[in-house]
């Protein structure tokens, strides 16, 4: 025993430089992932808004596009961000993915209002610094709990 800990357990313990190394390149490779996905998902969205916006509110300009923008960010998100080829959970999956972007959008629409609403920013630039809020706030969602994996099993 070491430190009170069977000698497997401590070396378990052992910060594993390799495995940190490892796990923060996954990470990155994952958030590039995420960032693509986003650019493409926000593309759909911002187009929607802002034709929307031309004939609405813009409340009702930033639901429209988020109804559009949930599936494609949901299929892209599950099969490149985060690599889920199995079909196996999808439908929970999406429902934590639609829960996360109802979140989402609720946080979209109290930036737009704040920015739009109450700052007077234009509608092209409220877009652009909500879009930094609720990015961040989906990434960390959709990998904490939506498409979140089992850690490997110890020894693999």
């Amino acid at each position: 025993m070491t430190g009170g800990y069977p000698i497997s357990d401590a070396e378990d313990r052992r910060r594993n430089p390799d495995r940190e190394v490892e796990g923060i390149r996954r990470i990155s490779l994952q958030l590039g992932r995420f960032l693509v996905t986003g650019l493409t998902t926000t593309a759909v969205a911002y187009g929607v808004f802002m034709a929307a916006a031309m004939v609405m509110h813009y409340a009702v300009a930033s639901l429209t596009a988020w109804l559009v923008s949930v599936p494609v960010g949901f299929a892209l998100n599950r099969r490149f961000t985060f690599r889920i080829a199995d079909q196996r959970g999808w439908p929970v999956q999406f429902l934590k993915f639609a829960a996360g972007s109802t979140l989402q959008l609720g946080l979209n629409e109290l930036c737009l209002f704040l920015f739009i609403g109450q700052f007077g920013l234009s509608k092209s630039l409220a877009f652009g610094l909500t879009l930094v809020v609720t990015a961040t706030s989906n990434f960390l969602y959709l990998r904490q709990f939506a498409f979140r994996t089992p850690p490997p099993a110890a020894g693999q």
